[in-house]
């Protein structure tokens, strides 16, 4: 994935590859391993630019319950907690707007149930 925005006079050049290996067993479990490298750079003026690259990598395990009426898992974003400053659309337009980012630069854990009737 490869995005450049331009508002304001301020670029924002951002650059990601997403990898990630998935298992799926018969028996309902499955897991995820992902890797996401990120490398972003901001103009800040004519003559500045601020740049960050980071490495954000989540995990899942879970299972899926006979005749796929409800599957539970268990999810970890940016496992090893890499801190950093990312910006999108969103900073350009609202700078006190954080929804629906990619990428989070906090750990965090998610339970999730899913069923269907």
């Amino acid at each position: 994935m490869h995005e450049r925005v331009n508002l304001v006079g301020n670029n924002v050049e951002t650059t990601a590859f997403p990898v990630s290996a998935r298992y799926f067993h018969e028996n309902g479990l499955f897991a995820q391993l992902g890797a996401t490298p990120v490398s972003q750079s901001l103009d800040v003026s004519p003559t500045s630019t601020d740049r960050d690259d980071f490495l954000v990598v989540d995990a899942s395990i879970g299972y899926r319950f006979p005749n796929r009426r409800a599957m539970i898992a268990l999810e970890f974003n940016n496992i090893f907690d890499e801190h950093f400053l990312y910006r999108d659309q969103e900073y350009l337009g609202s700078l006190l707007s954080v929804k629906n980012q990619p990428f989070i630069p906090d750990r965090s854990f998610l339970l999730r149930l899913t069923t269907s009737f």
